[in-house]
């Protein structure tokens, strides 16, 4: 139901001997809509409240939800409450005439979002008049709707542009093979590339052309390679195209025992990352789109290629470019010379390997900041100073190999407006960008292929200081039905978060995490080292789990200057000051970070602690580590649960109390701290919409009260009066003098405004505003929540089903892998919400389901395991029956190979197999088993079985 907007006009009491609120009564400045930015906010088109209390009795209908002034946020560049944000990803049916209308206006009905973060999928390219003109065509009719458009122009989505203009600044790719030589005769050696397709449709990560970069002779050792020749000139070239690079060597007496290795270079399709002209062309990209009203501009996961085959050190990047950076860097080297010390390490040379990688990936993932920072400048002097910039830098959730591949875990260092991550990104790494972005909240990028799971995500959100940037059901739904169809996610789930933004208008600082680990950056971009991409997230996240909430940095934000020493002498990053910090792993380190250390030691007022050795600094040097960090900073031994529990036993000593423990989706209840002094109850373990809260607790010594349901936070100020309070389905409120009882269940936020006049938010509340809350101010705005929305079909992909009884199966992998997870309606990547075979009892194996009674089946629909982005556990071929009494079987179809190949990319669509029969029992037997295998385990899994009904009209 759609609220009214009424400006609730007199005098107000004063709360616990507060302000009081008549003096300024019509005027509520702290309330701006940005309708620049995000749509229109009510139905006379003001961006503000100041000017809608003019027409005080005449109720103004708010179209999603407000956007209120914060205070302290001077640091940051959005200093307003932040919506609900979404993701937008257009489809062919959405290039259609007004086909984007159908999208928006079920989003603007059923839903709270207010931004949609867009991101084209499909074979179009963002340089195409076409697509300029229907995206602004859609801008236009978001606005319209109270929807703003954060577009995605970046690079990759107008690549044939700019590889038609710059057709000599593409990306290198150096792939590496050897093969031993012989005394006669010829060695032939080839490399094909490593492609990738993340673009769906449109092409993608592919190379154009093919050479030889260079060809090495080596003697192979234990300690690396030793008495290296160029011997490029002696090799024959065979082959040297986009498929691939061969060469032939003839080989000589002399090399007895030696190897050769060839180093085949590949450009792709995509501009370099050092290409001279990539941040202009990237500004030209965006001036195209200066007429769109956009209420907002994204760079969605930068960085090289994202293929999960390619590692480092048998592939690594290189461009002429990148070489004249390097040979800038490091006067005396050649960076195609030292592309063979690095991938394959040379005896005696260990230091220098070292020093070598270290200036070759800062090199890297500084770049890749520089050109997000240039970007980030570029979308403000376009489209003006308040546009947002988006969406997360990640592209791996988890801080780790593939993505320091990608972008040299450059996360910190790029610039945005607002604190956004994805999937499963540790809850450290979210609340610490958060810190560095100076973001009351972070938003993290969540897709699941049900419902389900993203209740428990919301949830848990809360209590780590964040909100969902709510992504469509995905892996498990075609993409050409997430926009075509019904909202992927809807009814009450979105109406909960509706419940959970009035935390959003009195929250203005970042949740409290006591502790930093501040992880080498060198050390783990660094794959000599044994710790490669290791940045003790496995640490942190174990200090969560036991409610120390801790945040995840770089030591490379100690040069940037944003962590540092406060002038009280705490070490600091953003608003937040640290009880304990752990240097985890200092090795590569440069001096200075010693000095940090030893500066922040001086005061004592931060706990200081190491793990890991540091034997060489950056360049190669040795360094003792005893002389470089102070002697105040105890060593962490043992694993990283070790050091965790060591650390957790010092919190305690030191009084400080945890907050709510669990990993990720575990913390659904219970209790959090802001660093502004709210406190959050959350709890949302039974019902999506929030179970009920009848607690009181003690702040600051004082008793403070709730009866409340799902959410309910307070703020006292220094003499324990209120200064805030947001609660959903509030009943009562107490604490000192200020007691507030309703009439009937009301969503309510209070705050006071930069004057320190009280101002009010009603949500979903009909009627007048209750006695006790008018006792407080006569501000009052109403909130509207979406329409209610439910779909007959939650998980929007299979055909109506007949219902299952029950299912059983020949063997179970383990008790969580039963039967019935195959028949529980659930589609997500939960590795254990599957039917799995007893291990090596894939061969004959079978899974079943009783339907109660004899039923016509028209057709079965299964969904396959899918696991990083591939299926995986699949049957080689499986054969259907059915019976009528469980006992005697008659098969229907007789081992069907229409099943996906074992790491092929899914389409979202179930495998349909026509039965065209009728029987009480459906029987699915893999008579062949599995060619899949993952060590020692071979299994068949299936997620999810439908039995299509033969009636497929809605229930």
């Amino acid at each position: 139901m759609m609220m009214c907007c009424w400006i609730m006009v007199g005098a107000a009491a004063a709360v616990d001997g507060g302000e009081k609120a008549g003096s300024s009564a019509g005027t509520v400045k702290s309330r701006t809509f940005n309708v620049l930015n995000y749509g229109a906010a009510g139905d006379d088109k003001t961006d503000n409240t100041e000017a809608i209390s003019a027409f005080a009795e005449k109720p103004v209908v708010l179209e999603r939800s407000l956007q209120v002034e914060l205070p302290n946020q001077e640091h940051n560049a959005i200093k307003t409450s932040w919506p609900a944000i979404g993701c937008w990803f257009p489809m062919d049916c959405d290039f259609q005439p007004e086909g984007y209308k159908q999208f928006l206006d079920m989003y603007a009905k059923y839903s709270p979002i207010k931004l949609l973060t867009t991101s084209i999928r499909c074979k179009r390219w963002m340089t195409d008049p076409q697509v300029h003109d229907q995206m602004k065509a859609a801008a236009e009719y978001a606005r319209s709707l109270g929807m703003g458009i954060v577009l995605e122009l970046d690079w990759p989505f107008a690549r044939p542009a700019f590889v038609e203009k710059y057709p000599d600044e593409l990306q290198g790719v150096v792939g590496v093979c050897e093969a031993p030589l012989k005394t006669t005769g010829a060695v032939e050696l080839s490399r094909a590339p490593l492609n990738a397709n993340y673009f769906w449709d449109n092409k993608g990560y592919v190379a154009v052309t093919g050479q030889v970069l260079r060809v090495w002779s080596y003697r192979a050792g234990t300690e690396g390679v030793e008495a290296v020749e160029d011997i490029t000139a002696r090799a024959l070239v065979v082959q040297a195209n986009a498929q691939s690079v061969k060469v032939s060597i003839p080989c000589l007496a002399a090399d007895e025992g030696r190897h050769v290795c060839l180093m085949a270079l590949f450009y792709m399709y995509q501009p370099d990352l050092f290409a001279p002209h990539l941040t202009s062309f990237e500004h030209d990209v965006l001036r195209q789109y200066a007429d769109v009203p956009l209420a907002g501009v994204c760079k969605d996961e930068g960085g090289f290629v994202p293929s999960e085959s390619f590692a480092f050190p048998d592939n690594l990047w290189f461009s002429p470019f990148l070489a004249q950076a390097y040979a800038e860097r490091r006067p005396s080297h050649d960076l195609t010379r030292d592309l063979l010390l690095m991938s394959k390490g040379e005896k005696g040379r260990k230091a220098e390997r070292a020093a070598a990688i270290n200036h070759y990936m800062e090199l890297f993932w500084k770049r890749n900041a520089e050109i997000e920072t240039e970007y980030y400048h570029a979308i403000k002097s376009v489209f003006g100073k308040e546009t947002m910039v988006g969406t997360h830098p990640t592209w791996q959730p988890l801080p780790c190999q593939q993505e320091v591949v990608r972008n040299g875990l450059d996360w910190w260092g790029v610039t945005r407006d607002l604190a956004q991550t994805d999937e499963v990104a540790p809850y450290g790494v979210r609340t610490a960008l958060a810190k560095k972005w100076h973001s009351p909240l972070w938003y993290n990028m969540y897709y699941a292929g049900s419902v389900k799971p993203y209740e428990s995500e919301l949830w848990a959100n809360v209590l780590g200081g964040g909100r969902i940037n709510w992504h469509p059901l995905w892996p498990f739904t075609p993409l050409d039905k997430v926009n075509c169809s019904l909202p992927p996610v809807a009814g009450k789930l979105w109406r909960a978060d509706c419940r959970i933004r009035l935390l959003n208008y009195i929250s203005t600082r970042p949740v409290d995490c006591p502790v930093a680990i501040v992880f080498s950056h060198p050390r783990a971009c660094n794959w000599a080292e044994p710790g490669f991409g290791d940045s003790g997230w496995g640490l942190c996240d174990d200090l969560w789990n036991e409610g120390y909430y801790a945040d995840l940095i770089p030591s490379s934000e100690i040069a940037s200057g944003s962590l540092k020493v406060s002038e009280d002498g705490y070490v600091q990053y953003g608003p937040q000051k640290y009880a304990l910090a752990v240097f985890y792993h200092p090795q590569y380190e440069r001096p200075m970070a010693g000095a940090f250390f030893r500066q922040a030691a001086a005061t004592g007022k931060t706990l200081l602690y190491r793990t890991g050795d540091w034997t060489m600094d950056f360049d190669g040097n040795p360094v003792e580590v005893n002389t470089m960090l102070p002697a105040q900073m105890m060593e962490l031994a043992g694993s990283a649960s070790a050091c965790g529990t060591a650390i957790i036993s010092r919190l305690k000593a030191a009084g400080l109390e945890p907050q709510t423990g669990g990993r990720g989706h575990q913390r659904l209840r219970g209790q959090c701290r802001l660093l502004d002094g709210t406190v959050i109850l959350a709890s949302g373990e039974k019902d999506v919409m929030g179970d009920p809260i009848l607690k009181t607790i003690q702040i600051s010594g004082q008793d403070v009260s709730f009866d409340a349901v799902g959410v309910a936070a307070v703020r006292l100020d220094k003499e324990g009066k209120l200064e805030a309070l947001a609660a959903g389905g509030l009943k009562r409120f107490a604490v000192g003098k200020t007691k507030i009882e309703l009439p009937q269940r009301a969503d309510v936020a209070l705050w006071k405004d930069e004057k320190g006049v009280w101002q009010g938010v009603l949500q979903d509340y009909e009627g007048e505003v209750p006695a006790d809350l008018k006792a407080i101010t006569a501000h009052w705005l109403r909130l509207a929540v979406p329409a209610p929305f439910a779909p007959e079909n939650a998980n929007g992909l299979a055909a109506p089903a007949a219902k299952i009884k029950t299912a059983t199966a020949s063997s179970q992998y383990a008790a969580e892998y039963d039967a019935g997870k195959a028949n529980d309606g659930i589609l997500t990547d939960d590795v254990q919400n599957c039917w799995a075979s007893a291990n090596q009892q894939d061969i004959g194996s079978w899974w079943q389901a009783d339907l109660g009674a004899t039923t016509p089946i028209p057709a079965i629909q299964i969904q396959f395991r899918v696991l990083g982005g591939g299926y995986y556990f699949v049957p080689k071929t499986i054969t259907f029956q059915v019976s009528d009494d469980g006992n005697t079987w008659r098969t229907v179809v007789s081992k069907s190979t229409n099943v996906p190949a074992i790491g092929s990319i899914p389409n979202g669509k179930p495998y349909e197999y026509a039965i065209k029969d009728k029987g009480r029992y459906v029987r699915l037997l893999f008579e062949d088993g599995t060619d899949h295998r993952v060590g020692d385990i071979k299994v068949v899994e299936l997620v999810e079985v439908w039995v299509v009904k033969a009636d497929t009209s809605a229930d």
